[in-house]
């Protein structure tokens, strides 16, 4: 009888869970059908959402295998968040925008879309060639064009550039930017706006700076530094990079288990190993007495040490407490002792590292007239943001909208 009861116990619990299982399952083409959201009539559906997806999943680090576990279901909400946000503002937009003159993107404006586009794909390309024949010198059975080929058009399935997701996102942010600078266009600071934000300010930032001097990358950051104190360290430095998406998976898998650290460890050695020759060539040509400048040129990777690069010409200013630079790269700053100094070659997350020290700082207060252009275009730029954001609630107040966000999830 005991046997019975064991017997037809187990039969229910497979029952539950098979129905459990059931209760579970999605119809994906029914899910994508719902809509999310709908202006003046004009509906959006979940599908409309996930079709721009793969444009901005690269920036959360998101792939097909991650993105709904437990450590990065936050990000793929805010990914969600983000299209859904984006995508009520640009119909807005579209319903509103003649209000202001805006019907569409010009031709200029057209421009400038096709030409992100091009250099995106060139980024792809340099990056997978980069990659492919740096494997090749360790198996030559390679075919380079066609591994290229094959990884070229991997990588531009994720970011949504051969789907066409990718020209989709940046031609919405050059139609809500065109809002953005109608809104700026014809509004110039008072000087009584600029006086006034230089005074204040600048006092904050002595007083922020004296609590902690992170908060100095705040203000480099905005472009906004009024006050530098003394003992900052001024360097340029020469990096050859291991690739974009390589870095990026060293990060992530950093910021996790024991276990995927020692993962990011041997993928870091792995991607250095690659690089480590083209390295060590322009480490000799500069101990050999060859110019930092040229070499720089020659094998920089680093976009901020680029010819028109804001800190080509002055360099990094850095502080010890400084936490966005990578930690390799400022022990060896650091470890250099006067101007001219130059580090031995530095491994990192990013790269190897050749760093040249120029200087230090004595303190300094900035002029109104020196702080001038960049107060000015800052205060444009909140305006126009704070602008933008109100002109929006004012759309929405005259739109007929009908939401279901909660069906995003």
């Amino acid at each position: 009888m005991r046997k019975k009861i064991v017997a037809l116990l187990a039969a229910v619990l497979l029952l539950l869970s098979a129905s459990a299982c059931h209760m579970v399952y999605v119809d994906q083409e029914k899910d994508y059908a719902q809509v999310v959201f709908s202006v003046n009539g004009k509906e959006y559906t979940k599908g409309d959402i996930m079709k721009l997806y793969e444009a901005y999943r690269n920036t959360y680090g998101l792939t097909d295998e991650n993105q709904e576990t437990p450590a990065y279901i936050a990000n793929y909400h805010q990914v969600l968040d983000q299209i859904y946000t984006e995508l009520l503002e640009h119909e807005l937009i579209l319903q509103y925008g003649s209000e202001i003159g805006i019907t569409g993107l010009t031709d200029e404006q057209m421009e400038g879309v096709y030409s992100d586009l091009a250099q995106m794909e060139e980024m792809l390309e340099t990056s997978v060639r980069t990659t492919v024949e740096d494997e090749a010198e360790n198996d030559p059975t390679i075919d380079i064009e066609a591994e290229v080929a094959r990884q070229l058009e991997e990588r531009r399935a994720y970011y949504g550039l051969s789907t066409g997701e990718y020209q989709e996102r940046i031609e919405k942010e050059a139609l809500r930017s065109a809002v953005r600078k109608y809104l700026e266009e014809n509004y110039v600071p008072s000087e009584e706006d600029v006086q006034s934000f230089y005074d204040t300010n600048l006092a904050d930032q002595k007083r922020l700076l004296e609590e902690d001097m992170k908060n100095f990358s705040v203000f480099a950051r905005s472009n906004l530094t009024m006050y530098i104190p003394a003992g900052l360290r001024y360097v340029h430095s020469i990096l050859i990079a291991i690739p974009t998406d390589a870095r990026s998976e060293i990060l992530r898998l950093r910021a996790g288990s024991e276990e995927d650290k020692q993962k990011a460890q041997e993928l870091l050695d792995a991607e250095l190993a690659k690089v480590e020759a083209r390295a060590q060539e322009c480490y000799a040509r500069l101990q050999a007495g060859e110019d930092f400048e040229k070499l720089l040129d020659e094998y920089g990777d680093d976009p901020g040490m680029k010819q028109d690069a804001l800190n080509r010409e002055s360099g990094y200013i850095l502080y010890k407490e400084d936490e966005s630079y990578d930690k390799d790269f400022m022990q060896a700053a650091f470890a250099l002792e006067k101007a001219g100094d130059v580090s031995p070659l530095t491994p990192s997350a990013f790269g190897y590292y050749i760093i040249r020290m120029d200087g230090e700082t004595q303190e300094k207060t900035l002029s109104l007239e020196e702080c001038r252009e960049n107060i000015q275009t800052y205060i444009k730029n909140e305006m126009a943001q704070n602008a933008y954001g109100d002109k929006i609630q004012q759309w929405k107040r005259q739109a007929d909208i009908v939401e279901y966000k909660d069906r995003l999830y």
